[in-house]
């Protein structure tokens, strides 16, 4: 598996968007858009995977379990972001993945982030 290839619920390693001489690069993201669209794009959207963090409406927990964390950690939903595929390390591919139950929770943190309060 290369990096021209992730997949929904994966966790991969990535060079997120912001400071160059950010301590926290590469930094684990959850891999949020669908598969359709990861084969067809030069870019996926992805949740960012925090340390620590106040957890919220927007923030959960992912558990270091089947995920390649080395610790539980904070997924932050409300900074979902595109991130271009040669961003990520394709050298070591994806580091594990979160069970369907939590990508659904994802999905709706997302949508909270949005407004969008009917789920």
């Amino acid at each position: 598996m290369s990096a021209a290839d992730p997949k929904r619920g994966e966790v991969w390693l990535a060079y997120t968007p912001g400071p160059s001489r950010d301590e926290h690069h590469p930094r684990f993201a959850l891999i949020v858009s669908a598969d359709a669209l990861n084969r067809n794009r030069e870019h996926v959207m992805v949740v960012p995977i925090f340390s620590t963090g106040t957890l919220g409406p927007t923030r959960l927990v992912i558990s270091a379990d089947g995920t390649g964390l080395r610790q539980a950690g904070v997924l932050f939903c409300e900074e979902l972001t595109t991130i271009d595929k040669p961003l990520f390390e394709p050298e070591v591919g994806p580091r594990g993945h979160v069970h369907a139950a939590l990508l659904e929770a994802v999905v709706l943190a997302v949508r909270r982030a949005l407004g969008d309060m009917s789920g």
